[in-house]
């Protein structure tokens, strides 16, 4: 209660606060801070990990480089040092997981796609120099930081509740983040008076697409908690930070995010029960063939304007807008460069340096797709390996849903397939995975996904040593 009511109030309150505070104070409180993490992560390492997700969606406004006056000098690598600090305590105490030791297909496929990324990038950085190639090091760093975190939760959690902890962090963080798009949005751009579209793009907390992308990772699971518990009221106040988060995707102006979090929706309802879907499609298909309902640019953003049958052009590419049209020509440039480069690709980071090749009136633009800036840059091989990847996150997530009896549990579940869907639906229309702030709980959660995965085992398990020993009794 105290997360969901305080923090609110303070995304709202605080900016309006001009304070001017002594440095030597925030230095004492940055150790105190410090101090109190380390006790943490000797004492109560979970705890400190549900610390660090809460805070890892913000590293971008709060990063902690002291003044830059050290590279790799941040709260994020701080928090990472300590998290491995507890895990190894834990370790030597003794202390160990549900089959900490017993490796499963989705860890290999991690540390398959990660040695891809790793060779690839690293070979880059060798044919650069200086500052380029620690570029292209901080760059694989951001790729490697969340798929760390996997392995950690992995390591680290070990109880239910610990994951619920998980689920509860990546609720806290989407809803305050909701609030913060709509206070920035309403209350400091007067309500997107102004027509140009840029001007009037939310960001928050690392520019407008990263933040759309963001609500198509981790709303799903606000919508997911309300989903499974729709008959009971007390769980309708979740309507709240669903709409708020809603408006503020609407107003970053992504066409993109918006369609794979309708795709996430649209999964956990079949999920959940597929006449409630076949009902819901229903009614849409109605209401839109009706005619009855406009979309209006205010309230739809760019998605009502993307294709108009009246624009000049004989092809279906000439009635897109000049977004859309510029995403296709660099898709089709794109494709061409992964047929001349299957196995290898062209080098990481080196897309928009060789699209102008293909596609010369988009040269030096990225791809906005993710799989396709993989295949490229990186070779068919790593986009097979990420698309099995995925595919095992979705197909774990759908299997343990009927196997869990914890109702938080199995809505996490059911937020984790939309989480899944919503992130490769996102990733068609932009390249946002190796953004760190917004990929570190994705993973976090996956984590928790293979722990359920081990709790449910080690239950099974015992049923059945617990029903054979009563027949061995009953026999005896």
């Amino acid at each position: 209660m105290a997360l969901a009511v305080v923090l609110p109030l303070a995304a709202v309150i605080a900016p309006y606060r001009s304070v001017n505070i002594p440095q030597l104070f925030i230095v004492g409180v940055a150790v105190m801070g410090g101090l109190l993490c380390a006790k943490l992560a000797i004492e109560d390492v979970e705890q400190l990990l549900f610390v660090f997700l809460l805070y890892m969606p913000f590293q971008k406004v709060l990063p902690g480089d002291f003044g830059g006056f050290a590279r790799a000098v941040n709260f994020t690598n701080a928090f990472l040092m300590l998290l491995f600090v507890g895990w190894l305590a834990r370790s030597a105490g003794g202390q160990k997981t549900y089959e900490s030791n017993r490796w499963t297909l989705l860890d290999f496929a991690v540390v398959i796609f990660l040695s891809i990324i790793t060779i690839s990038m690293t070979a880059e950085a060798f044919r650069e120099t200086s500052d380029l190639r620690y570029e292209t090091l901080s760059d694989l760093k951001r790729w490697l930081t969340p798929f760390a975190v996997y392995f950690l939760v992995t390591a680290i959690v070990r109880s239910p509740r610990a994951i619920k902890k998980l689920l509860l962090a990546v609720i806290v963080t989407t809803a305050v983040i909701g609030l913060l798009g709509v206070k920035e949005f309403w209350m400091d751009m007067g309500g997107g008076s102004r027509h140009n579209l840029e001007e009037i793009r939310i960001e928050v907390t690392s520019g407008p697409s990263n933040l759309a992308a963001l609500f198509a990772y981790y709303l799903p699971y606000i919508v997911a908690l309300w989903i499974c518990n729709i008959t009971r009221l007390l769980y309708w106040p979740l309507l709240f930070p669903i709409l708020w988060c809603m408006d503020s995707l609407r107003t970053t102006f992504s066409r993109g995010a918006s369609v794979a979090f309708i795709a996430a929706v649209a999964v956990m309802v079949w999920k959940r029960s597929k006449a409630a879907f076949i009902v819901l499609a229903v009614i849409i298909f109605a209401i839109v063939q009706s005619g009855s309902v406009s979309l209006p640019y205010s309230v739809f953003g760019r998605m009502t304007g993307t294709y108009r049958a009246d624009r000049p052009g004989d092809t279906v590419t000439d009635k897109l807008d000049k977004s859309a049209r510029t995403r296709v020509i660099i898709w089709t440039g794109g494709a061409q460069m992964v047929r001349e480069h299957p196995l290898f690709g062209v080098g990481y980071g080196r897309f928009p340096q060789e699209i102008g090749k293909y596609a010369p009136e988009v040269a030096g633009k990225d791809p906005h797709n993710n799989f396709l800036k993989i295949a490229a840059e990186m070779g068919i091989p790593a986009l097979l390996s990420f698309v099995f990847l995925l595919g095992l996150c979705f197909w774990r997530g759908v299997r343990l849903y009927g196997k869990v009896g914890d109702p938080l549990l199995k809505a996490m579940l059911l937020g984790y397939v939309g989480s899944v869907v919503g992130l490769a639906v996102a990733n068609v229309f932009g390249s946002r995975l190796d953004s760190d702030e917004i990929t570190t709980q994705f993973w976090a959660i996956t984590g928790g996904v293979v722990v359920i995965e081990r709790l449910v085992r080690a239950h099974l398990a015992a049923r059945e040593t617990a029903d054979a020993e009563e027949g061995e009794y009953a026999g005896t």
